[in-house]
């Protein structure tokens, strides 16, 4: 017989619409990442294996962004009331998302810039920024930067006359503040070049001063080496302020429309253009450092679309002013 300070496991009467039984499925993938990412802080790994899980969190961080959130915003936008199991709204799971992934992100930038980055210069792997290089050196990258990236770079200055420019996903790009002699203060966004010359360039040891030696490897950063030479771009104007953002946007619709979890604004969806995409927040666009959200020319409030939110990243990259980008 069982005894009777012993509870009969049978007995215990459980309800399957209890929300306690449920975890969030959008919480339950950060909290996976948040596992990728505690791998790339592992000191049992070795140095590169760390260096790949930390970009695999970004990727995934990336892909969650585009495809769950982005699903999630359009049934806010949609005013969706239907609840999944664990009794979330859309807007109390974006909360939450944001509750959970901003103090991730901005972990992931410590784990980089703190641990990953100085332990691979122990190694013999370096990542420089511009600034700190000296003046033959710096003379060098901008005859490269005259001869190979230059020739490809566009810029597109606009004001309250002429419409934002798309910013394609994913893609990085230079916010530059401009003092034009004859408009005042002017915007312009400049698009890195992506494909056609790699992201980290590397110096050759022979070109460092002193010389490196054979078995180190010396970096650049391309949108680094790009704002250290902005001004070459803007001739007879000051530039004022030079920074680095991305936009993170809606990039599954299939996946997305199957999801959805109320079938009439499910079909709304499926008539909905690529034209219709919003960018997402938190990454949304990114930023760097000191980086005022909003352009000179339109100053609109941060509650004008919610759909769009700014995130302070912290980076390598510091802010960058002046001629040159300094």
């Amino acid at each position: 017989m069982t005894p009777d300070n012993i509870r009969d496991p049978f007995s215990c009467q459980i309800s399957l619409t209890d929300k306690s039984l449920y975890i969030n499925r959008e919480i339950s993938l950060i909290q996976f990442n948040r596992r990728v990412l505690e791998e790339a802080a592992n000191l049992s790994h070795p140095l590169l294996e760390r260096v790949k899980f930390l970009s695999i969190f970004a990727n995934n961080i990336d892909e969650f962004m585009m495809i769950r959130v982005s699903g999630l915003l359009r049934q806010i936008r949609g005013g969706v009331l239907e609840r999944p199991p664990d009794g979330m709204t859309p807007t109390e799971q974006m909360q939450e998302i944001l509750g959970t992934l901003l103090p991730l992100q901005a972990e992931s930038c410590r784990c980089w810039s703190q641990y990953l980055k100085p332990a691979l210069a122990k190694e013999g792997i370096y990542i420089h920024k511009c600034k700190d290089l000296g003046t033959e050196m710096q003379k060098y990258l901008q005859k490269y930067f005259e001869t190979q990236i230059f020739p490809i770079l566009t810029p597109m200055t606009f004001d309250g006359s002429h419409p934002f420019p798309f910013i394609s996903n994913l893609s990085i790009n230079l916010a530059v503040v401009i003092n034009h002699p004859t408009r005042g203060q002017v915007f312009s966004r400049v698009k890195v070049p992506k494909g056609t010359i790699p992201r980290f360039i590397r110096i050759e040891n022979d070109r460092m001063l002193p010389p490196a030696k054979n078995s180190e490897y010396h970096y650049i950063v391309l949108e680094d080496l790009v704002a250290a030479n902005i001004q070459m771009l803007f001739p007879g104007m000051e530039v004022k302020d030079t920074y680095i953002f991305r936009v993170t946007r809606d990039a599954d619709m299939e996946i997305e429309e199957d999801e959805a979890s109320d079938p009439p604004h499910r079909n709304r969806n499926q008539r909905r253009t690529a034209e219709d995409r919003y960018p997402l927040p938190p990454r949304s666009p990114r930023r760097n450092a000191g980086m005022d959200p909003r352009p000179p020319h339109r100053k609109t409030p941060a509650h004008a679309n919610p759909g769009l939110r700014l995130l302070k990243r912290p980076h390598w990259h510091e802010r960058s002013s002046g001629t040159h980008g300094h």
